[in-house]
């Protein structure tokens, strides 16, 4: 659940994050709260947070980046609320945000791009230039997708947050739009002048980004032509078995007028079918990784090469293709070989 908190009467002698702090005490302890942290942005916005030009403390001006990063301001508590998994070192403590101490957090993309063969921990970053003041990393964190899901991963910076208006980020295992009135009588408990607005869920937020609702309609539009394609290859299949099958009538008849079980003439026709639908399955499963990859950068959070996807969808097309192909093998072991015989 994302809610976001303004205090419009804040004084400027207020301790930075002071209520923010409050506010996230309260909310805590709520029944079925399972985490709670708070940030100057909220996660699945429109846009990414504010960014700066990052200069690496010790490092020559020639071998600077000198690219703008998005930096967001956070609570200790903010990456156990999102479950963002620390790959290295340690989130921040209360104290470090309360004090506002000069520390920052890094994500995987910054590590990598930033510190190539280096150890990041420890080192000294500063916001615009090497007279800025210098942050010391403490962790390292796993990318968050914390703008549009279509935007790539960007080197970002986690700092304490210093803010009067803040967005609550809350992990909850109960009712998610139930817990709605609590969490905003929880925060006017604290201080009534509080301005309350965005009260949503991550999958509303997510549901919201007009990204997403392209690729909805997207998947939707693919998915639909993609069922009307089954049901036209299934409808073929059956068409091309049933017209073998008639062809080869008689010769199914002399078949079963030598000895010829009902099971050796399903065996006949279910064999030649499943050669076509493996061949037919084979050829699809190239050709669908050969699009997967050209569309890449239309998934998100999935590998273009996803073998549980391409071995359920192969094995939906088989056996649908060999459900369509057994009405015509059931119909020729149903041939009256007398019949057949006498017909000639």
């Amino acid at each position: 659940v994302g809610i976001r908190g303004t205090d419009p009467a804040a004084d400027s002698n207020d301790e930075p994050g002071l209520l923010a702090r409050r506010v996230a005490e309260r909310v805590a302890a709520l029944p079925g709260i399972d985490g709670v942290g708070y940030a100057d942005l909220l996660p699945l916005g429109p846009g990414l947070a504010p960014s700066s030009t990052f200069w690496v403390i010790g490092r020559a001006e020639g071998d600077q980046l000198k690219e703008d990063w998005p930096v967001r301001r956070v609570s200790a508590g903010y990456f156990d609320a999102l479950q963002a998994t620390l790959l290295r070192g340690r989130h921040f403590t209360e104290q470090e945000v309360a004090s506002i101490r000069p520390v920052l957090i890094i994500n995987e993309t910054a590590a990598r791009r930033y510190f190539v063969g280096e150890d990041s921990i420890g080192r000294q970053i500063a916001f615009g230039g090497p007279t800025s003041l210098a942050r010391e990393i403490l962790g390292i964190v796993a990318d968050i997708k914390e703008g549009p899901p279509e935007s790539p991963a960007h080197p970002s910076a986690y700092v304490p947050f210093d803010q009067t208006g803040f967005g609550l980020v809350i992990r909850t295992r109960a009712d998610q739009r139930a817990l709605v009135p609590w969490l905003v009588a929880a925060v006017h408990e604290i201080r009534p002048g509080v301005l309350v607005d965005g009260v949503s869920t991550m999958a509303e937020r997510m549901n919201r980004l007009p990204s997403t609702a392209l690729q909805r309609s997207s998947a939707w539009l693919v998915g639909g032509f993609a069922g009307i394609a089954l049901v036209l290859s299934i409808v073929g299949l059956y068409g091309v078995v049933a017209y073998s099958v008639g062809q080869r009538t008689r010769e199914i008849g002399v078949r079963m007028a030598l000895g010829a079980h009902r099971v050796s003439v399903y065996r006949l026709i279910l064999g030649e079918a499943t050669r076509l639908v493996g061949i037919g399955t084979g050829l699809g499963i190239v050709g669908a990784l050969t699009a997967a990859m050209l569309m890449r950068h239309l998934l998100f959070g999935v590998q273009w090469w996803d073998p549980p996807t391409v071995v359920a969808t192969s094995l939906v097309l088989a056996i649908s293709a060999l459900v369509a192909s057994y009405i015509p093998a059931r119909r020729a072991a149903s041939v009256n070989p007398i019949e057949v015989l006498r017909s000639e």
